[in-house]
């Protein structure tokens, strides 16, 4: 008898001397494949109805979700446990309060879900960000997305197009940049997508690999990683005239890390979320509703694009010291996180103090609206110490000041400041000296924002 078939004989015995165990065995096997899907589905569900709200009054709202519809938002706020009942017009932006990561980010994050390494990644000129995979079909190409289907391919809307890997090179202006697999880059101008790129290089190319495709005008697209198209130049208000001009509807940021506009957002404790495309390129694609896939979840979203600008997107500020003190390295007491890393684009941006920072705002931000409030959060840079003492002061416009205490009972501090638009040109922070040496005057500016108020 061989030892295989000696084998599943004691495994029958076994078995027949004691069934209870038999199906015990196996109702816990089913047990256990079922309740992390039941615990996956509840903790979905019950995070999905947490929010923080932002409303045009610069303060966040936080609570659990009661509806959405056409006109009105309801939430049953934290603290009162009372409904607040706030018209769609005082509602700017939302963030989901997960109790459980998704796609690789803790639940506290205000950073995006990465696009899963096996997904490629698609980005419009508008900003939409889109994971799936780029597929060549005889004479169309199509970007495969996981719950809008098969979108067909216009490279005059494509600012970059990763096909694989996890980086993508920054756009130019001088040309399109193609990166290799090897880590090579070349750039040019990509003619055609295809099984093969078609890519005029530019002579001056000094990468092997840009070398190499200046004898040749056929690309494998086996071989390419990634390639970020050439981009317009930018002046020092682009960032202020791409918000104004972004066209109308909310900008959401979903469940797999896709980052869409959409119209008719809607949310009941029953159905869950929804929404519908607003792009016409993606709404042809996909005409419904998003409520049968929850892929397409938001975690966030910005109700009116264009009456929000994040501070991050402002650049560094002037900073400087004041006379008599020292600082450690002046050129890195700032650090701005990626807007394009970041939920609404709110990064967060850290000072290293004492010093006094210079933001001036772009002149289109001031023409669009009657007020402009800014909205943030300052709080001590952990680990500090249980001593700490920092004053903060901000001067928003010429005349209107505000100073706020950050010590061991108020560690964060949410603040809103509201100026005229005439008068708000300007955003002055003073970061006093906390007396603890450089661990004690670190803060942060946690989703900091400007919000236009509507004329």
């Amino acid at each position: 008898m061989s030892n295989q078939t000696t084998q599943r004989l004691m495994r029958k015995n076994r078995l027949r001397r004691n069934p209870s165990r038999c199906c015990a065995e196996a109702v816990l096997a089913s047990l256990l494949l079922l309740v992390p899907v039941a615990w996956s589905q509840s903790a979905h569900a019950e995070s999905d109805a947490l929010v923080r709200v932002l409303s045009t009054d610069g303060r966040w709202i936080a609570g659990k979700l009661h509806s959405i519809d056409a006109d009105r938002w309801s939430v049953i706020e934290a603290n009162s446990a009372t409904e607040r009942v706030l018209p769609c017009s005082d509602v700017i932006a939302f963030i989901t309060q997960r109790t459980i990561a998704v796609g690789g980010v803790d639940a506290d994050s205000n950073l995006t879900a990465p696009a899963p390494i096996s997904f490629g990644l698609l980005e419009t000129n508008d900003g939409q960000r889109l994971p799936g995979n780029f597929r060549a079909a005889l004479d169309r190409n199509y970007w495969d997305h996981r719950w809008i289907g098969a979108i067909p391919l216009s490279m005059e809307q494509v600012a970059s197009i990763r096909f694989r890997g996890s980086l993508t090179p920054t756009r130019r202006e001088d040309g399109d940049t193609v990166l290799f697999l090897n880590g090579d880059t070349t750039t040019g101008f990509v003619e055609s997508l295809g099984s093969d790129i078609a890519f005029e290089p530019i002579a001056s190319n000094e990468s092997p690999a840009g070398q190499a495709g200046s004898e040749r005008r056929k690309l494998s697209n086996d071989r390419i990683a990634a390639i970020a198209f050439a981009r317009t130049p930018d002046g020092s208000d682009a960032q202020a005239k791409q918000t104004s001009e972004r066209k109308s509807g909310a900008r959401i940021w979903a469940v797999d890390g896709s980052v869409v506009d959409g119209d008719e957002l809607q949310f009941d404790i029953v159905k869950g979320w929804g929404f519908r495309l607003s792009d016409p390129l993606l709404l042809g694609v996909r005409p419904t509703m998003t409520t049968d896939n929850s892929a397409a979840n938001p975690v966030a979203g910005l109700l009116y694009p264009s009456r929000l600008l994040p501070l991050a997107v402002l650049g560094k500020p002037s900073i400087k010291v004041p006379t008599g003190s020292f600082h450690y390295a002046i050129a890195n007491a700032s650090h701005i996180g990626s807007s394009a890393r970041a939920l609404l684009g709110l990064a967060l941006i850290e000072f290293a103090g004492p010093l006094t920072a210079r933001y001036e705002l772009p002149p289109s931000v001031a023409k669009s609206g009657s007020a402009i409030v800014f909205s943030c959060e300052i709080a001590l840079s952990e680990p500090a110490p249980m001593d700490a003492r920092v004053e903060v002061d901000f001067t928003f416009g010429s005349t209107h000041s505000e100073r706020f205490v950050l010590d061991a009972n108020h560690r964060r501090i949410p603040i809103s400041i509201r100026e005229s638009a005439a008068n708000a040109t300007t955003l002055e922070m003073r970061i006093t000296d906390g007396g603890n040496g450089i661990a004690g005057d670190r803060i942060e500016l946690d989703r900091a924002c400007f919000i236009i108020v509507a004329q």
